[in-house]
């Protein structure tokens, strides 16, 4: 079920652009607003849109937000995942959470530097939480998989919350 909120459109945001040239989703991270332009930074490039055209429209679907510092959460309910038979995103991360997606992977930053990447069934949510409390800082955990793209940051003690929601490499 689709939410009917309009997001209003602000620096920090990510947005997705199904744009058959890209061969799929372009994602564009918005820099500045004013009334007449939007300007973004895409993958390769920055671009400039006109205001009244971005983010209007089925091909374009709000991922989150990108940045430094306490990111907003994306929902406060569980998110479709990428199929149909895949289970919806918590919004909010368990610490029994299993650190493996199957055919992609997951990440683990700290202040933007990659501590742990790979697949495993093995490593849970827990051990990166420990190391969290050790280690003060801002902690991001991803997982990349086909249909599913999402980003949990860690905001407080056991608190791992929904931030980013994309729409997967396949």
């Amino acid at each position: 079920m689709a939410e009917t909120t309009k997001i209003e459109v602000a620096p920090g945001q990510v947005w997705a652009l199904r744009d058959d040239r890209y061969d799929g989703w372009r994602y564009l991270t918005v820099n500045e607003v004013d009334a007449r332009y939007v300007y973004a930074k895409g993958q390769r490039r920055k671009t400039r849109i006109l205001a009244d055209r971005f983010a209007r429209g089925s091909r374009w679907s709000f991922c989150g937000y990108d940045g430094p510092g306490v990111l907003p959460v994306f929902s406060m309910r569980p998110v479709p995942g990428g199929c149909l038979s895949c289970p919806p995103k918590p919004a909010a991360l368990p610490l029994t959470r299993v650190c493996a997606v199957g055919f992609g992977r997951v990440s683990v930053t700290r202040d933007g530097e990659i501590v742990w990447e790979g697949d495993s069934e093995k490593k849970r949510l827990a051990h990166f939480e420990l190391k969290a409390r050790e280690t003060p800082g801002d902690w991001r955990i991803r997982f990349e998989a086909a249909m599913s793209d999402v980003m949990y940051q860690r905001q407080g003690e056991n608190n791992w919350v929904l931030v980013f929601r994309g729409m997967g490499f396949a």
